[in-house]
């Protein structure tokens, strides 16, 4: 039987997509699922060609290669379960990351389908169903997580977070989660739940206690694609703010820290930022290597914060996170 997806959804009957995806990539992606589904099925090399057109007829780009993969682990006579799971939960996961969220939980009930036990796929999907707002399906799909995960309680704890943010309090759970998480010695949890709960203080208005959660989760974050992440989430708190200086600082220790394409970003905002702010030095440094065309990130001329800068505070609290 076909699994439902965290919104209700079956894999063969995808909502339409909301966000900018065509109404081709989701005709294609509709194709490959049907390729997967009917493996004993006598029209399934009907459907195969039809969806290898559909999915060579995409243009370049991480669509076409996610859908590639997948029809490509599905029609292999010796790929096995693990490598159409995996096929499907980078498709998923690039699709959350895109926020085409009904999508990727019907993509997460797919490879669940292979994996119905596995506590990692099932908190992907209880992720989604909480962005969802299906709050029923997530905390059903958490608890699962938890009776399923293994002694060490590392998804327990992922899962605990992902409730803490459905409860009526989510800051003061999301601070007993990132206790129980530092008593464990799990730093990525405890970055999690840092960096949630700073996107809680950040859309309080409450700035500062944001960005010092911003720092401490980027710090405890062992990867660093997390690390640029964060770092540019903060970064669009203090631009928000009108307070570029603040903003420089950050994007300063994000080239350092961060992924080389999240480091080049930050490279392009550092160039946009000097020209807001006449720094004549900054400028030349960061405009080599980057093209004219460049689009600059930043807040544009003449809106530089109007109150004192959180600079300052920012070269503190990194001077301190480094020397730890």
């Amino acid at each position: 039987m076909a699994p439902s997806s965290s919104s209700g959804s079956t894999p063969h009957a995808l909502p339409d997509s909301r966000a900018s995806t065509s109404a081709t990539v989701d005709a294609a992606g509709r194709l490959v699922l049907r390729v997967l589904d009917r493996e004993e099925d006598h029209a399934r090399p009907f459907l195969a060609r039809r969806a290898e057109h559909a999915v060579r007829r995409l243009p370049e780009g991480p669509e076409r290669r996610h859908l590639g993969h997948v029809l490509r682990a599905a029609l292999t006579l010796d790929a096995d379960v693990d490598h159409r799971t995996l096929a499907l939960v980078a498709w998923a996961g690039h699709l959350e990351s895109r926020g085409l969220l009904d999508w990727a939980g019907t993509v997460y009930a797919r490879a669940r389908a292979f994996h119905p036990d596995d506590p990692e796929l099932t908190l992907h999907a209880a992720r989604v169903a909480r962005k969802l707002g299906d709050v029923e399906a997530a905390r059903t799909l958490y608890r699962r997580v938890e009776r399923l995960d293994d002694p060490s309680g590392r998804l327990a704890r992922m899962a605990g977070i992902g409730q803490a943010l459905l409860t009526v309090e989510p800051r003061a759970a999301l601070a007993r989660s990132l206790r129980s998480a530092v008593r464990a010695g799990d730093a990525e949890a405890a970055a999690v739940a840092q960096e949630a709960r700073a996107a809680l203080r950040r859309d309080a208005g409450e700035l500062d206690g944001a960005l010092r959660d911003y720092l401490g989760a980027a710090v405890r974050y062992g990867h660093r694609a997390d690390r640029g992440r964060v770092g540019h989430e903060a970064a669009d708190m203090l631009l928000a703010a009108r307070d570029p200086l603040a903003a420089r600082e950050l994007l300063l220790a994000t080239v350092e820290v961060a992924h080389p394409a999240q480091a080049e970003r930050a490279r392009a905002r550092l160039l946009g930022i000097a020209r807001t702010v006449g720094d004549d030095l900054g400028q030349r440094r960061w405009a080599e290597g980057h093209s004219p065309s460049l689009v600059s990130l930043s807040l544009g001329p003449g809106r530089e914060r109007a109150g004192p800068s959180r600079a300052a505070l920012v070269r503190r609290a990194l001077e301190r996170l480094r020397s730890l």
